[in-house]
């Protein structure tokens, strides 16, 4: 078969096309550090960095949703322990006021101390979070969970959030833990205190002492469950990053190119180019009338 001229010249300038091609196409992977951006490039591949995008974009969310459940722990934890000090020092008022040597007037101011106190507990029990929502309202978290009286009006719905794949984790307490459903109603019991001393009713006073002994229990233990709650979150959180990491390199390995051989690539199809560009010339040459 007989190749004319004109075919040779197309031929030349076809390998030079496609030389040029594969250059500019080196050139991106060094320049981008992208070896596969198109589906077309390698299925399997994109398909694959595709998948591991997708679930670090969901590793991601959830690595906020951690924080703001870790911010709101600590701030549960705050208010917290402002109740336990202020049961602390009921504690110690419900010991002084049982003795029956105590006269009236001396209760009385004991009294108004209680009844201050009643209102920062009150305070504390009915906190904020960062987020705005109550802290102890459970899923009522939009309106205060504790009346005037200290009366509980949220519910048992604790909070919870996806840690991992598939994995839901627990990470709030509900007001029920400083309520009779884990002992006492703290702040009905405080409210009925104050109300014992304002009547100088010794024997409800002594019977106090035991009940804010309980009160006391029940947030201490509230608190061990917040600390739990945040050392498993930060755990979540360890494991998150990791995750991430492993899936960073996943895409990496999918998708991204190896600068070492992205560079010993353009500089084999720079040579390629150089070398088609030559014969294209040449053959134009040869071709050219003399």
């Amino acid at each position: 078969m007989r190749i004319t001229e004109g075919r040779l010249v197309a031929l030349a300038a076809a390998r030079s096309i496609s030389a040029q091609s594969r250059f500019a196409e080196s050139g991106d992977k060094v320049s981008t550090g992208i070896a596969v951006d198109r589906p077309s490039d390698d299925p399997v591949a994109w398909a694959s960095g595709q998948r591991a995008r997708l679930r670090h974009a969901s590793s991601s969310a959830r690595g906020s949703n951690i924080a703001t459940a870790s911010e709101q722990l600590a701030s549960t934890d705050g208010a917290l322990d402002s109740l336990g000090q202020i049961f602390s020092r009921l504690k110690e008022l419900s010991i002084q006021s049982s003795n029956e040597t105590l006269g009236l007037a001396a209760r009385q101011n004991i009294a108004l101390e209680v009844r201050g106190l009643f209102s920062q507990a009150l305070a504390s029990a009915n906190t904020r979070g960062p987020t705005g929502e109550y802290l102890f309202g459970g899923s009522r978290g939009d309106s205060a969970p504790f009346s005037d009286t200290g009366v509980y009006g949220g519910d048992g719905i604790a909070s919870e959030v996806e840690t991992a794949e598939g994995n839901l984790q627990i990470v709030s307490i509900t007001g029920e833990s400083l309520t009779a459903a884990a002992g006492v109603d703290i702040l009905v019991v405080m409210s009925d205190f104050a109300t014992a001393l304002e009547a100088n009713d010794v024997p409800t006073l002594q019977t106090m002492v035991g009940q804010l002994g309980t009160a006391i229990e029940q947030i201490s233990g509230a608190r061990s469950s917040v600390g739990a709650m945040m050392s498993a979150l930060d755990n979540a959180e360890h494991s998150r990053t990791a995750f991430e990491l492993n899936l960073a390199q996943t895409i990496a390995n999918a998708v991204e190119t190896d600068p070492i051989a992205a560079a010993a690539e353009l500089a084999q199809t720079s040579q390629a180019l150089e070398t088609a560009h030559a014969v294209t010339t040449r053959v134009v040459d040869l071709l050219r009338p003399r």
